[in-house]
């Protein structure tokens, strides 16, 4: 699943839909499930559907890479993303 996400932290909407839509939400190391943002999009997935969702797909999606000048040079810094697509039953 590619999405090209914001540049914005947090959990956001990158499509919303009257039936569902895809929530991404930024995450480190090698376990997105793990990351502190998941219950905020997975709140943010029960606030639109009250009744429930099913989940369709998720995956990583692509992230932002910053470039970060300090007194040793520049250091590239990528932040990676995680998208759940879901759809209210």
């Amino acid at each position: 699943m590619v999405l090209l996400a914001g540049c914005s932290e947090g959990v956001k909407f990158v499509q919303e839909t009257e039936t569902g839509g895809v929530v991404v939400y930024p995450y480190k190391g090698d376990n997105p499930v793990l990351s502190s943002f998941r219950g905020d999009a997975l709140d943010l997935m029960q606030k639109k559907c009250p009744k429930g969702y099913t989940v369709l797909k998720e995956g990583q999606t692509t992230g932002l890479r910053r470039i970060h000048d300090n007194v040793g040079g520049s250091e590239a810094i990528e932040l990676k993303r995680w998208a759940i697509k879901f759809q209210c039953k």
